[in-house]
């Protein structure tokens, strides 16, 4: 009763539907997203120099993003948190590096991937070492 529709199979569809989703802002369709400001618990970082020590370690090395050919590949979001980051990737003797400054200098040691379901990782680093 007063349905219209460019296919009428849809109007019979439609009444097997219990949920309809609609994207007006892009939210769930969007591939593409922005890191625009980390809060923590004590405050709002607009930038990754406002960040602590911690937080800051973890952005630029809690991630999968990988190097190739001068691009950055891997999971979205990883990808824009260690752009972020303003690090950068650099592969040495075989060897991985996460370079967050001049002097601040990450080699991945351990990588163990957690429960799918939990979506979790760990990763563990060592510090120092020059690239």
């Amino acid at each position: 009763k007063g349905i219209n529709s460019t296919g009428p199979t849809r109007i019979s569809t439609a009444g097997e539907v219990d949920v309809v989703v609609f994207d007006k802002t892009g939210t769930l369709t969007e591939t593409d997203v922005d890191i625009l400001c980390v809060d923590t618990l004590d405050k709002r970082a607009e930038g990754f120099s406002d960040l602590d020590d911690t937080t800051r370690l973890g952005i630029s090395t809690c991630h999968y993003v990988m190097e190739l050919d001068n691009q950055y590949s891997g999971d979205i979001l990883d990808m824009k948190m260690f752009m972020f980051s303003n690090s950068t990737i650099v592969n040495r003797d075989g060897r991985r590096y996460i370079v967050q400054a001049a002097t601040d200098i990450y080699e991945p040691v351990c990588r163990e991937e957690g429960h799918p379901e939990a979506e979790s990782s760990c990763m563990i680093f060592k510090t120092g070492g020059s690239v």
